[in-house]
């Protein structure tokens, strides 16, 4: 059904345009996030990443120039997280921090289906690495989240509920 595919695709736009437009004038005319909010910033990797997923599923798998220019948004984004991230850094952990495991898995699914895509001889090899990567990126956000609900970590370095 591509004719559904598109529609959705427009309005996942749309919404895109608008809810991002808001967040990056709040970022520009507000100053910056509290510490404990700076993660989220990581949701800007989201729209690239699951835009491109949804218009390579809905053209079947084929990346043409819309494929292709979601995946330089995907990278200007994540470049742009990757510059912040000395501002990212939370002095302990705290489950918020969950918030990096959509933005991680959208993106390496996304990076996985355009590097099969190319075809290119190394294709097995990076795909492999990214999976690598993400997973244990993954890994040890669960192994934190286990420690930190077992009490290892002390009540005084939990953030506060204020924000």
């Amino acid at each position: 059904m591509p004719g559904v595919a598109d529609a959705a695709f427009a309005i996942g736009l749309l919404s895109w345009l608008t809810v991002g437009t808001v967040i990056l004038g709040t970022l520009i005319t507000a100053g910056p996030l509290p510490r404990p909010a700076r993660p989220a910033l990581t949701v800007l990797t989201i729209p690239p990443a699951t835009g491109g997923l949804a218009w390579t599923a809905a053209h079947k798998g084929v990346f043409g120039p819309v494929g292709y220019g979601f995946a330089g948004i995907l990278l200007f984004t994540l470049l742009l997280v990757a510059f912040l991230l000395p501002d990212l850094r939370q002095p302990s952990f705290h489950p918020g921090l969950w918030v990096y495991s959509f933005p991680t898995a959208a993106s390496t699914n996304f990076a996985i289906r355009l590097i099969t895509a190319t075809r290119a001889p190394a294709c097995p090899a990076l795909t492999w690495a990214l999976l690598a990567s993400a997973t244990g990126a993954l890994v040890l956000l669960s192994a934190a989240t286990l420690r930190y609900t077992a009490g290892a970590v002390p009540e005084r370095s939990r953030p506060s509920k204020e924000i």
